[in-house]
């Protein structure tokens, strides 16, 4: 599964250096930016996000009420935020500690110290063990521009959707999609809507095989998600379990 992050710092070079950096050493890392705190609010009140790389470049006051705001309206969570600092003993870290943020990165520093306390925040390993549910019958709807594709959802978590399709030359693999799920048989009817998506892995089925049609299994990572899209899905989540529907606790 993929990670989001969020790098957080008014220099447009610095998020440059800091992206650069991480994807050099990190491989399955998806990269976002903001210039500022309103516009990580923002993103963050609508995105699936494992990790928030921040400078402290603003009154106390308005980070006090930034960290505020995160903890009443989003479910990102303090301990996932790393403070970038260039002083070991700056007057930021004790600010930052006082929020509840318990880690912080000098930079510059070796990519091997970069890794290591990214991995120590957010451990891929640990985002491996969201269910996942594969609940019959369920259907999605895939949009990409014009262009809606069918697909049969083998199963989906929070995180993420791992689903089937014919095969299509009008398919764009490599563009991001906007996919509704459909459950009826949580719910005749029952669907979550507006699940803002980008392509993870993709596996053609039947490649050779003569007579059968060619079909497309891709794993899509959720982007985007408002509040309310969430709710559905954890109230589809909480159905399934009662009703002891299929849920695996390890599946790529």
């Amino acid at each position: 599964m993929a990670r989001n992050f969020l790098i957080v710092h008014s220099s447009l070079s610095m998020r440059g250096i800091l992206k650069s950096r991480i994807h050099a050493n990190l491989s399955d890392i998806v990269l976002f930016e903001a210039a500022n705190q309103k516009e990580a609010l923002k993103f963050l009140k609508k995105t699936v996000c494992h990790l928030v790389l921040f400078a402290w470049e603003a009154e106390d006051a308005e980070w006090e009420k930034f960290f505020r705001d995160i903890k009443e309206i989003t479910g990102v969570q303090i301990e996932k935020f790393l403070l970038i600092t260039p002083d070991s003993d700056g007057d930021d870290i004790t600010q930052a500690l006082e929020l509840g943020i318990r880690e912080h990165l000098v930079i510059p520093c070796s990519d091997t110290m970069l890794v290591e306390t990214i991995t120590r925040i957010c451990n891929p390993a640990s985002l491996r063990i969201t269910k996942r549910y594969s609940i019959p019958g369920s259907k999605a709807l895939i949009e990409q521009g014009a262009q809606v594709f069918q697909a049969n959802i083998i199963n989906i978590s929070q995180g993420g959707i791992l689903c089937e399709i014919d095969y299509s030359d009008d398919f764009i693999w490599n563009e991001p999609v906007m996919i509704t799920a459909s459950f009826n048989k949580i719910e005749e009817g029952i669907a979550v809507t507006g699940l803002s998506a980008g392509l993870v892995r993709i596996t053609v089925l039947n490649p050779n095989a003569a007579g059968k049609q060619k079909r497309l299994r891709i794993a899509y990572i959720f982007q985007t998600m408002l509040p309310e899209v969430r709710a559905v899905l954890d109230c589809i989540f909480a159905i399934a379990d009662k009703l002891a529907l299929d849920v695996y606790d390890n599946v790529d």
